[in-house]
């Protein structure tokens, strides 16, 4: 069964809670060009200048276009949020996957004034049990390659040490002019040798850790996916002229597909994701726990 369309309302706030089942396809369709690229086909929380659009599309007739600024970091303008709220937390033992499609004109630059990792693109934010920020597992872009970063934990950078050759430039040049996919998926753990992480690109598996912890405590979770939100700080990082790129069909769940890739990894792909059943509904509004 394949899950379209599942606005992010559906998901009652609940107290603290073993996490449901939800599938989050923001494929753009149904949107007025040129408006804010929110509502139950796009992003949750989007930012002002990512609007929808039909100027380049990977499928249907709708994707969306986000554009930065020159010389801004490019926060509240360039992307958005996806916030979870209540059962859709992420707990020690869940799973997370988060694909997007994207388009990159030939003329758009990733350069970010000799920083290593590149602006940010798809990032997944962890939590303490009150709330406090413990941290992002990031998908970075330079125009060298893909680029794997994480603030949770520092062992990710002690399993992965200097000269970081399977952990940057991953892919080679970023390719402009035509779409393609960008996946990761994590498991969530806090303990060494239990979490995973791993990351596709056009359906190819080019990043799998299975020895760093993926929580900084047990009782730590998911609550925020972003796309973009945020360039880099400093203003010799920041681009050098306003630019757009496009994406769609961007797919987050914590429901395992049924696909397969090449060594038997579940996961998105590149085609209509799969399910074996439809996601569990939420749990009620109020807990007994």
């Amino acid at each position: 069964m394949f899950i379209r369309s599942i606005p992010l309302i559906l998901f009652l706030i609940g107290f603290s809670v073993p996490s449901y089942a939800w599938v989050i396809d923001a494929n753009f369709e149904g949107g007025k060009i040129g408006s804010i690229a929110n509502g139950p086909t796009g992003i949750s929380t989007c930012f002002d200048q990512t609007v929808f659009t039909n100027e380049k599309v990977h499928s249907g007739k709708m994707a969306a276009k986000a554009t930065i600024n020159a010389a801004t970091d490019g926060f509240g303008k360039f992307g958005g949020n996806w916030i979870l709220s209540g059962n859709q937390r992420l707990y020690e033992g869940d799973e997370i996957w988060y694909r997007t499609w994207v388009y990159v004109p030939s003329n758009f630059s990733f350069s970010c004034g000799g920083c290593t990792e590149g602006p940010k693109f798809m990032r997944i934010h962890t939590a303490s049990s009150n709330g406090d920020n413990q941290g992002y597992w990031n998908l970075h872009l330079l125009e060298s390659g893909i680029t794997l970063a994480t603030s949770v934990t520092q062992d990710f950078y002690k399993n992965h040490p200097y000269p970081w050759t399977d952990t940057r430039k991953i892919n080679g040049s970023i390719a402009k002019g035509s779409w393609h996919a960008y996946e990761q998926y994590i498991k969530f753990s806090a303990t060494p040798g239990k979490g995973i992480y791993r990351a596709w690109y056009d359906g190819k598996l080019i990043f799998e850790d299975k020895i760093t912890k993926t929580l900084k405590s047990s009782t730590s979770y998911v609550n925020k996916i972003q796309l973009f939100t945020y360039w880099r700080g400093t203003t010799k990082e920041q681009p050098k002229y306003t630019q757009s790129l496009y994406v769609d069909d961007i797919m987050i769940t914590n429901e395992r597909p049924d696909t397969r890739d090449a060594k038997g990894n579940p996961y998105l792909g590149v085609g209509n994701a799969t399910f074996t059943s439809p996601p569990k509904p939420p749990a009620p509004l109020f807990s007994s726990n």
